[in-house]
């Protein structure tokens, strides 16, 4: 959808462009299509009335020239209106294409899958992590999918050291601040305006509406792709899978 839109907004000036040369076409055409008798009699008018030599009235204009002007800007105004429809109607359900022929640059889509990063950028693998972080039920923000702010889980059992299979979203449901783990409360706790949330994300006090995103993480283990082999992976949250707190669907998707 954003990528759709994003097209879309890059497309608008040359929508705008063509429209503005189609209508000037328009006009231009269908005033060349205007009669030019209005012209001619009102200058033969102004010339007998300043004559010193003859005081003709001038004659009332017939019907049929009445008609013929009226009939002369109704065509204008169709040829404006009929154009200017046809060409934002069809430039618009064809902007993506528009976009690529002109070269304009369209915004990728994020991977599904990342390897997580510290602070500073650098990859993290899972012994490097467990040296820093050693402690049973450590939560520490590292650089996840679209680098946001993710929680890491260490698991709190004692008998087996390593991460929990997901983890969470920092960015609190109400306003996207970030919210802090608070290791006397044991909740995830919002400084803007006071959310509150369990060691599993679940919203706990408002005015946060929702729990806190979850993301997938495993350790890549494949011997196929030594260059990833050990890092910490964060992967996007599937359609087809639930949120493990409620049973349902994930809202987020």
């Amino acid at each position: 959808l954003c990528k759709n839109a994003a097209s879309t907004l890059l497309s608008l000036p040359i929508v705008f462009l063509l429209c503005a040369s189609l209508i000037f076409f328009s006009m231009t055409h269908a005033l060349a299509l205007t009669p030019s008798n209005g012209l001619s009699k009102a200058h033969t008018t102004k010339n007998i009335s300043t004559s010193p030599c003859r005081q003709q009235q001038p004659k009332e204009a017939s019907p049929s020239n009445n008609n013929d002007s009226k009939y002369s800007r109704r065509q204008i105004m169709t040829s404006i209106l009929i154009s200017s429809s046809s060409a934002i109607a069809t430039l618009t359900t064809n902007a993506s294409p528009s976009v690529a022929f002109f070269g304009m640059p369209s915004i990728p889509e994020s991977p599904k899958t990342v390897v997580a990063k510290d602070i500073m950028g650098v990859e993290l693998t899972l012994s490097s992590y467990l040296q820093k972080h050693p402690a049973s039920g450590d939560k520490s923000l590292v650089q996840g999918l679209k680098d946001e702010p993710t929680y890491l889980l260490v698991k709190s059992s004692s008998s087996e050291a390593g991460l929990e299979n997901y983890g969470l979203n920092a960015e609190c449901t109400h306003l996207g601040c970030i919210v802090p783990w608070d290791v006397a409360e044991q909740k995830f706790v919002c400084p803007c305006h006071g959310s509150k949330y369990d060691a599993f994300g679940n919203v706990l006090r408002g005015p946060a509406p929702s729990s806190l995103k979850l993301v997938k993480v495993y350790v890549d283990d494949d011997d196929d792709e030594e260059k990833k082999k050990g890092k910490i992976m964060v992967e996007q949250w599937k359609d087809d899978e639930v949120d493990f707190r409620t049973g349902e669907k994930a809202w987020w998707l």
